[in-house]
């Protein structure tokens, strides 16, 4: 006889997610069941019905969904196989496997990416569209208060002019979000509150007129320069490190032609 071998789908799981266990190499002289154990429950609650497997490749599978309210906790969380002697598991168990996990609240993640159409390199004199493209990929919504700033961009402070910003594809979004640039700096602030549900977007595009050959180095270089959504940390996430977006846009000179 070799002990089984159990697995769960993660370490991590969210409230409202549907947990995943897996046991294999079992013993087919044996009957099994998967329980789940809370930290806010004192028994076991089987996910599995008994189970005798044909053979050592039989695999048994169960999936246990975290309610809403379901106790957070890190690591104190069970999922256990337990084994029996008799058919239906009706005798004593013996717990053969079992594996911790946690379960943390439902957060908000914002991300940030910047574009330009047409693609590739652009023309001094002729104009493109700048995009930046924001997201909540998380679980939860990402609430901003009155003033708050939702993005900033610190763009090149040479090399362009720039048109007036505008909040477009919004969807997932209650609230207003005014966006404008002043001294070369793009700033989006909620004017009353502002919720991005999650799985919710919007794009602020603008656009850009290269006035010399070069490179735009988006955001410019310098201390503290930034293009980021949510710049001031006002947002609990499950990560800030995708927050920020940067591009560099390469200019070519217009041609001459005599």
């Amino acid at each position: 006889y070799t002990d089984a071998t159990f697995t769960i789908g993660k370490d991590t799981y969210v409230k409202g997610e549907t947990e995943l266990v897996k046991a294999t190499n079992l013993n087919d002289s044996k009957h099994y069941k998967i329980s789940i154990d809370s930290p806010s429950s004192s028994s076991d609650s089987y996910i599995t019905a008994c189970f005798n497997p044909s053979s050592g490749s039989d695999v048994l599978t169960g999936t246990y969904v975290l309610a809403a309210n379901a106790a957070l906790g890190t690591n104190n969380w069970q999922a256990e196989l337990q084994e029996f002697d008799n058919p239906g598991c009706g005798d004593g168990d013996d717990e053969r496997a079992s594996d911790n996990f946690s379960v943390v609240a439902p957060k908000p993640d914002l991300i940030a990416v910047k574009s330009h159409n047409p693609a590739g390199d652009v023309i001094e004199g002729q104009a493109f569209t700048w995009k930046i493209h924001i997201a909540n990929t998380g679980t939860a919504s990402a609430l901003f208060s009155n003033g708050q700033t939702i993005l900033i961009d610190n763009l090149p402070s040479s090399g362009a002019t720039y048109g007036a910003p505008a909040v477009v594809n919004a969807s997932g979004i209650t609230g207003t979000i005014n966006c404008s640039i002043a001294a070369n700096n793009l700033s989006c602030v909620a004017s009353g509150a502002v919720n991005i549900n999650a799985g919710g977007a919007f794009d602020v595009s603008f656009e850009t007129t290269p006035t010399d050959n070069g490179s735009l180095k988006n955001p410019r270089n310098g201390g503290g320069m930034k293009c980021a959504v949510d710049p001031n940390d006002n947002i609990l996430e499950v990560t800030g490190t995708n927050n920020s977006c940067a591009e560099t846009v390469n200019v070519d000179e217009y041609p001459y032609t005599e």
